[in-house]
């Protein structure tokens, strides 16, 4: 979803330019393999790249690999006990409507045309806490909507034409993405014995809708389709729950004051493992119903901040 003339505030654009011509080296193509430790502390990281095995001493490492990719370089540290349980994803259900009018719905941006934070909040009222975020998708292009789109399942065969034909550009989707909660059953594990071509450890992804999760997505599906047919629309498809929405994976490191209960500080450093931070949604407490990014740029700043402060105070001790 980048933009090609670069008008979009992601962040190669609004810090990876910036930092680079304040000397800041980006070393592409290259995979880390694994932390170098000293005693207890972190020192440096192995990485691999087109040369083969490189290593790189560092008073301070940041891991950002998301939850699987930090769980993967953490493994031989003795972190906090919590650390790679909590996880929390954003289960999300999906409710398409069809129209008996050609909407054009192929047309315009594809997500986020149409947002509701209505049931946002808790309402204990509704049998759940937390709440959950709706948004509008436009309708699929042309090869989606053939291959079924939002749960279209339309028929191959002599029946096909007609169905693409009812469907393209007649179709709104609405999403229901639910604030998930942290449950320590959730988790990321390493697998005891196979090993990438890398030979990091292959990671395991233990994960089951909560009850709550649940009876939030159902409510949440009924808001969605009264507000669909409301606008018009006359069959409705519902997908319950999207198998393609593991893409925010958060909370394996939560943050705390106690390592008992937590994995990292309120900066992402990790208990009882100096010279390592984690920033990344791994620290993330909550999941709220909302994209991690902005929220996971603003701890990644203050965590930079606080980091700043920390090495300049270290280079005046020893200087």
């Amino acid at each position: 979803m980048g933009c090609p003339r670069h008008a979009r505030a992601s962040a190669d654009i609004a810090y990876l330019a910036a930092a680079q011509a304040r000397g800041v080296e980006v070393r592409s193509g290259a995979v880390a393999t694994g932390l170098k430790r000293t005693g207890g502390r972190v020192t440096g990281l192995r990485y691999t790249d087109a040369q083969g095995a490189q290593e790189i001493d560092a008073a301070e490492v940041v891991l950002a690999g998301n939850a699987l990719g930090t769980a993967r370089l953490m493994e031989g540290v003795e972190a906090p006990p919590l650390f790679g349980r909590g996880l929390m994803m954003h289960p999300t259900a999906i409710v398409t409507g069809l129209f008996a009018d050609n909407i054009q719905s192929y047309r315009g941006a594809f997500a986020a045309a149409l947002v509701s934070q209505q049931f946002y909040e808790t309402d204990i009222a509704r049998g759940f806490t937390r709440g959950f975020q709706m948004q509008a998708l436009r309708g699929q292009g042309p090869l989606t909507t053939a291959l079924g789109g939002y749960g279209l399942a339309l028929p191959w065969g002599k029946a096909h034409a007609e169905s693409f034909a009812a469907s393209f550009g007649r179709s709104l989707s609405l999403t229901v993405t639910c604030d998930d909660i942290a449950e320590d059953r959730n988790r990321i594990a390493l697998h005891p014995t196979r090993r990438d071509a890398h030979g990091l450890a292959v990671p395991r992804m233990i994960y089951r809708v909560g009850e709550n999760s649940r009876r939030l997505l159902d409510f949440g599906i009924k808001r969605a389709s009264e507000a669909l047919r409301e606008a018009g629309a006359g069959a409705l498809r519902v997908n319950p729950l999207s198998r393609n929405a593991g893409f925010h994976l958060m909370g394996t490191a939560r943050m705390g004051r106690d390592a008992e209960t937590s994995v990292t500080d309120a900066f992402g450093r990790v208990h009882g493992v100096p010279g390592l931070s984690i920033v990344d949604a791994s620290t993330f407490v909550t999941a709220a119903p909302v994209n991690p990014t902005p929220t996971l740029q603003a701890i990644a700043l203050r965590a930079g901040e606080a980091m700043r402060g920390h090495l300049n105070a270290r280079t005046e001790t020893t200087a």
